[in-house]
């Protein structure tokens, strides 16, 4: 069956990652590597792969849920508002994952803060880009008045 052979050789890659960096240095990763993501975890990285995974997606409800009190903020409370959702996310269960060597780890609060502010930002763009082209083709009269915001980020 497919999950087998799928477990049998990411067993054969640990195995081989362990073997590779067996030194005192990297004794104490060995008990953080993760085979398997859950759906609750977070993965760092690009592409679709990363896009559709479900712990990404309900990050991604999170911070959109919060993206309006967050475009209001400080530079200080924004930190903040991004620090509640790590919180919110390994609240049920979820961490924030990073491939290295074919194996996944978990990363620090300063990782996955900048992971989370970098979610807001593209959020921003992408909210900025449909609010244009749903303005392309009405009235333009209207100025969002979001863009004149001063901004601390």
């Amino acid at each position: 069956d497919k999950h087998g052979e799928f477990l049998a050789m990411r067993r054969r890659q640990e195995a081989a990652w362990a073997a590779r960096n067996h030194t005192s240095h990297h004794a104490h990763l060995h008990e953080n590597i993760i085979v398997v993501p859950r759906n609750d975890d977070v993965l760092l990285g690009r592409g679709r792969p990363f896009q559709e995974h479900a712990g990404n997606m309900r990050c991604n409800y999170v911070v959109l849920s919060t993206m309006e009190k967050y475009e209001e903020a400080s530079r200080n409370d924004k930190t903040t508002i991004a620090r509640n959702v790590i919180n919110k996310i390994k609240g049920y269960g979820g961490r924030f994952l990073k491939q290295h060597e074919g194996v996944w780890e978990e990363v620090d609060d300063s990782e996955a803060l900048r992971k989370i502010s970098h979610s807001f930002r593209t959020h921003r763009q992408l909210l900025k880009a449909h609010q244009s082209s749903t303005n392309e083709g009405g009235n333009n009269s209207k100025k969002n008045t979001s863009d004149k915001r001063h901004r601390e980020d």
